[in-house]
């Protein structure tokens, strides 16, 4: 849970962008996020906080991932993105459907997803202020 805050009160700005589309501050979403996991991760660079993810149960079938950074995550793409790789290809194989939203406005994190090899549908109204998201998705 202390990393969750370390990121919520350090998030990148598109990652803070998106939980206000859904009418949250960082801490309260970070927060819900984990409490609701059934297990989550923490990536650092050594010394801080850079990246936080988890694995939530929607239901009977359906896991939901979750993951948000800090700007600090940028300086080691390369690495971050062959590892997310690994990491998704582990998650696929222990958990056969698996579904969230990301924000429509958030580039990065589409391109990262399908790269990861989930599937992202068009925009759809989402959340109490109803702000455009994609529904991500990978079944087995």
């Amino acid at each position: 849970m202390a990393d969750c805050m370390f990121v919520a009160e350090n998030i990148s700005a598109p990652d803070r962008d998106e939980i206000e589309a859904v009418g949250k501050t960082p801490i309260d979403a970070l927060r819900e996020c984990y409490v609701r996991s059934f297990r989550a991760w923490t990536v650092t660079d050594g010394s801080f906080p850079v990246f936080v993810f988890g694995l939530a149960h929607e239901d009977w079938q359906w896991t939901a991932p979750w993951a948000f950074s800090t700007p600090a995550v940028s300086a080691h793409a390369f690495e971050f993105a062959r590892g997310s790789v690994r990491v998704a290809r582990k998650f696929f194989s222990e958990y056969p459907c698996m579904r969230n939203y990301v924000d429509a406005r958030h580039k990065v994190s589409i391109h990262w997803l399908r790269s990861m090899g989930f599937s992202v549908d068009s925009p759809v109204p989402y959340g109490p202020l109803g702000s455009e998201f994609c529904l991500f998705w990978h079944r087995r």
